[in-house]
């Protein structure tokens, strides 16, 4: 956005940075859903959570017992 206020980026150069930071992000976004897929489907077949994910979902979560105002 700063190169193209100094005028050292023409709008198009500009969509097609924001585009590609779009594109990048809803990657990403896929391989997190195709990772916790994967993960849901070994630890059927398994029976047992890998020993991070036990740890993480053992922790209490942030939104349980807070008091009411």
């Amino acid at each position: 956005m700063a190169e193209y206020q100094g005028g050292r980026l023409d709008i198009v150069e500009l969509l097609d940075a924001y585009r590609a930071h779009y594109l990048a992000e809803i990657e990403a976004l896929q391989l997190r859903i195709t990772y916790e897929k994967i993960l849901a489907d070994l630890t059927r077949e398994t029976g047992v959570l890998p020993a991070y994910m036990e740890q993480k979902m053992s922790l209490k979560p942030l939104n349980v017992n807070r008091d009411r105002k």
